[in-house]
């Protein structure tokens, strides 16, 4: 199987950085709405400036702090469906493509799968996240 944009996507984590990312800007917007208009700055750092920006980084790290939580219920499925996408669970003999790290492109052999964990140790000696590889065709090992 030949990996698509969307295989990289989720390798190299973009979900997650996003996720980041937008928690705390989405904190920081609710904030601004709640707040109102911006108040009428006689000073860069007059006192009620001062208070209307503390006010919105507040709101921004509240939005970090919420997002953080609510990732785990959101991003964990998420990465567990494309994991199964990319062809997990893998067992000893699968062969996998490398979507990331310093071997990426090269296809090598599962030798052992840690389920628990989510990783695989392959030919080479290195762990693997399920995210990081896709299985090589559509062959599975025999059990």
């Amino acid at each position: 199987m030949k990996p698509a944009r969307l295989h990289y996507f989720y390798a190299h984590n973009w979900p997650g950085r996003l996720w980041v990312l937008a928690a705390p800007l989405a904190g920081a917007g609710l904030m601004a709405v709640a707040l109102g208009p911006m108040p009428d700055l006689e000073t860069p750092l007059s006192r009620d400036a001062r208070g209307y920006l503390l006010l919105l980084a507040l709101g921004a790290l509240l939005g970090w702090f919420i997002g953080g939580l609510a990732g785990v219920f959101v991003l964990g499925p998420l990465y567990y469906h494309r994991s199964q996408l990319n062809g997990a669970p893998f067992v000893a003999g699968d062969r996998v493509l490398i979507l990331r790290g310093r071997d990426r492109g090269q296809v090598l052999t599962v030798v052992e799968s840690l389920d628990y964990r989510g990783s695989l140790r392959l030919a080479n000696g290195r762990y693997y996240d399920a995210l990081h590889v896709i299985r090589d065709g559509d062959a599975r090992a025999p059990m």
